[in-house]
């Protein structure tokens, strides 16, 4: 199960392309390409990760931390640490997360928390 199903991203004005460490780099990156407005809700991950804002701006909430971003940004998201991105242009966010897991529909079980 996913965090976020297609349908649902969509709805939120965001798309999301999987690059699996499928070539036993032992590095997973989530590609998310977000819309004006779009907004990835709030949700923690089970360990400490880097996350880049590619191109455009965002704001990232970190529990009550609002942090307005220009890119190129690189950020690091600590481990349970409640976070959102609203895109305030249209942006593309990178999650670069170290997993062995090369199926992109079970990936969000080892790196969200329930």
């Amino acid at each position: 199960m996913s965090i976020f199903s297609g349908d649902e991203l969509a709805a939120m004005g965001a798309t999301v392309e999987h690059y699996m460490p499928d070539d036993g780099s032992g590095v997973y990156i989530k590609k998310t390409s977000m819309l004006t407005g779009a907004r990835l809700p709030m949700h923690e991950h089970t360990y400490t990760h880097k996350s880049v804002l590619a191109s455009g701006r965002a704001v990232l909430r970190k529990g009550v931390s609002e942090i307005p971003l220009a890119a190129p940004a690189i950020i690091t998201i600590g481990r349970g640490e409640a976070h959102e991105v609203e895109a305030v242009t249209e942006c593309v966010w990178l999650c670069i997360h170290a997993s062995n897991e090369t199926h992109s529909s079970k990936i969000d079980n080892t790196l969200v928390s329930p």
